[in-house]
């Protein structure tokens, strides 16, 4: 019924079989046998399959082997274990499985002792010696990747989290990465110098290291990790994109595109930062296609709310922006875009209104974007000393200048009676500030420029 697409929910497979809703007993125990049946035939995959690099062909040849080497010892099979056991280590050798070959050679030198084997266990134990200290470097580096990578689980974390401790730490991380070949321990130092910069905001400096591991990456003389390799063009990409360096994002994106599969979530994350491309290239047409390809994919029902709830902020934007550029809206709905609702819309981003420096900054500029292409001034100036108050609460920080900037211009507007004249000389001044390539940095919510929105502005009240 899956496979054949009759069930699209639990409510669909339990009443059609059982007559009743999915908390029935006897779909519960159904649907729990059906998942363990489903996780057993994971041994059973086939690692041949042409979707398969030659690194995960061997990734999962040597895990699915030291289960069965586990299996074999606890059977008292020591010599299917120890043939299995040497093949394996071979394999974890060449692509460096350190905490694999720690796990085998340790089982590997228990079994020598059993066995007398003096000589095989002397080989081992200096084989175990030197996986033990590569797998220390590599867990340290991974530890100092995560104590930098958890400030960015809830908000853009900010240059003062950059204590003298965390800052040790990175240089230690860069240090051992330094003086070590080991593919993982470069890895997570990619990605430790990555945010590093992420914090200090400094978008050369990522993209730097981007090449620094695109370059390694691709000439490992054994791993072929596209995977990884294809984060760090994503990467590149958003780097790129917020420094307003168009082609060089653009050419990321076509790189990185052939390394995602449709509908996986850095397809769609890539997809994302295309859509933000084409939305400040004013290739709006182009920014709705690749919105109904992601937004219709049956796969973005199965994305997490907030990245649901994303899309509906660029899905506002993308009505905003087709209307005030004069398009004809009945061609967008015959291409599947919905109609749009104001309330509606703000209902539906629920999550995102707590991101008051990023997210709902951007909520609130589309809605006052909104009121004036549709002249409800009255509306606007109920909202005048709300955004001043915002404002003053979450925008001063240095990172949120260009907000901070283009809200101020938005205030003026009540203050200025809305007379075209008066609101275009007091906002040369800023106009100006936040024209300034070399010293503004595009943040991931300002989803069209507002050099362009303030160009909108003032035709707005000029009508």
């Amino acid at each position: 019924g899956i496979a054949n697409g009759d069930y699209q929910t639990d409510e669909d497979a339990s009443l059609d079989m059982y007559g009743a809703g999915p908390k029935n007993p006897s779909y519960r125990k159904l649907k729990s046998r059906f998942n363990q049946k489903l996780i057993n035939n994971l041994f059973y995959l086939d690692s041949n399959d042409s979707s398969f690099s030659e690194y995960h062909k061997a990734y999962y040849a040597a895990h699915k082997n030291y289960a069965l080497c586990r299996i074999f010892l606890s059977n008292g099979a020591r010599n299917n274990f120890e043939k299995l056991a040497k093949s394996t280590l071979s394999l974890c050798f060449k692509y460096e499985f350190t905490r694999l070959s720690v796990l085998l050679l340790n089982d590997l030198i228990s079994h020598y002792i059993m066995n007398r084997n003096a000589k095989k266990y002397n080989e081992s134990f200096k084989l175990l010696q030197r996986e033990q200290e590569i797998l220390q470097q590599s867990i340290r580096t991974e530890q100092i990747y995560y104590s930098i990578a958890y400030y960015f689980l809830n908000e853009t974390p900010k240059i003062e989290i950059l204590t003298d401790e965390l800052k040790r730490s990175i240089y230690e991380s860069m240090h051992i990465a330094k003086h070590s070949s080991n593919f993982n321990i470069k890895y997570f130092n990619f990605l430790t110098e990555y945010y590093y910069n992420l914090i200090k905001r400094d978008h050369k400096a990522i993209i730097n290291v981007c090449e620094m591991a695109e370059d390694y990456f691709e000439h490992h003389p054994v791993i072929k990790p596209n995977v990884r390799l294809s984060i760090f063009l994503l990467i590149k990409m958003e780097a790129y994109l917020s420094l307003r360096d168009y082609d060089n994002s653009k050419d990321s994106y076509a790189k990185a595109l052939n390394y995602f599969r449709k509908g996986t979530n850095n397809w769609m994350i890539i997809n994302e930062y295309y859509f933000r491309l084409l939305m400040h290239t004013e290739n709006y047409y182009k920014a709705l296609e690749i919105f109904l390809q992601v937004t219709n994919h049956k796969r973005f029902m199965y994305q997490p709310a907030i990245t649901q709830e994303k899309w509906k902020i660029y899905e506002a934007y993308l009505h905003y922006i087709l209307q005030a550029e004069g398009h004809n809206m009945d061609d967008t709905e015959d291409m599947g875009l919905r109609n749009f609702r104001l309330m509606r819309f703000i209902n539906e981003v629920p999550t995102f209104s707590k991101d008051k420096a990023g997210a709902n900054t951007a909520i609130i500029i589309l809605q006052i974007m909104w009121l004036l292409m549709n002249k409800k001034f009255g509306a606007i100036i109920d909202r005048s000393e709300p955004l001043r108050i915002y404002r003053h609460r979450w925008l001063t920080k240095t990172e949120y200048k260009r907000e901070n900037n283009f809200t101020k211009m938005l205030i003026m507007l009540e203050g200025k009676s809305f007379k075209y004249p008066r609101v275009k000389r007091a906002g040369e001044k800023l106009y100006e500030e936040i024209s300034k390539r070399e010293k503004n940095i595009y943040s991931e919510w300002e989803i069209l420029p507002y050099e362009l929105l303030w160009t909108q502005v003032l035709k707005y009240i000029r009508e």
